[in-house]
């Protein structure tokens, strides 16, 4: 089903800044997903062991001799845990200002629809075959 012809000028620029949004968000969550897993994954590791440290940290404190060894593991979590948070909370700001940007325009063209979509000024399908056109060619939910 090709894009309709007889949108009007204003409906045709907020459909392409609609499209456009759509996109960056989708690209957005796919960047946001495996940095979450990995963050995740991450502090599970590091609170799973949270009681070894403490245990560790504490007698580090109480007895001269005795510090806390870190394995190998756990110097890996450590070094990578803060800047994994970093990393994740910049793309999920990212990824939050796109959806926002989103939704706006989204809310924008369903204004316009209620109004005028077409150039006929008469009673039309072409609201109907526009709300098709965006929902099964170019996957974005309007409704």
């Amino acid at each position: 089903m090709p894009r309709p012809t007889t949108l009007s000028y204003a409906m045709n620029k907020k459909t392409d800044k609609l499209l456009k949004a759509s996109r960056d968000k989708e690209s957005s969550l796919l960047i946001l997903l495996p940095v979450g897993l990995i963050t995740a994954l991450l502090w599970s590791y590091f609170v799973s062991n949270l009681n070894r440290y403490l245990d560790g940290w504490i007698k580090s404190f109480t007895y001269d001799n005795i510090a806390l060894s870190l394995t190998i593991p756990d110097k890996i979590c450590f070094m990578l845990l803060l800047p994994a948070s970093f990393v994740f909370g910049i793309v999920y700001v990212t990824w939050n200002k796109r959806d926002e940007k989103f939704k706006k325009y989204k809310m924008e063209v369903l204004d316009i629809l209620e109004v005028d979509v077409c150039e006929h000024r008469s009673p039309c399908s072409c609201k109907d075959e526009y709300c098709k056109w965006i929902e099964e060619e170019e996957k974005v939910d309007l409704l």
